[in-house]
């Protein structure tokens, strides 16, 4: 946990937990997962149709 002690660690990185307990900045694809999970979530149970503007 001693990672964590910086207060600039925090500043501009979202964090990950490894499998030892580890903090580390999470890489992009772990933040868009994270987020297609949320939406997921989201929209289960909801009827989305899309439609070309044109």
């Amino acid at each position: 946990m001693s990672q964590l002690s910086s207060s600039s660690f925090f500043d501009s990185s979202l964090l990950v937990r490894d499998v030892a307990g580890s903090y580390r900045p999470a890489d992009a694809g772990e933040v868009l997962q994270a987020a297609l999970r949320v939406l997921a979530g989201q929209l289960r149970g909801t009827q989305i149709t899309l439609r070309n503007p044109a």
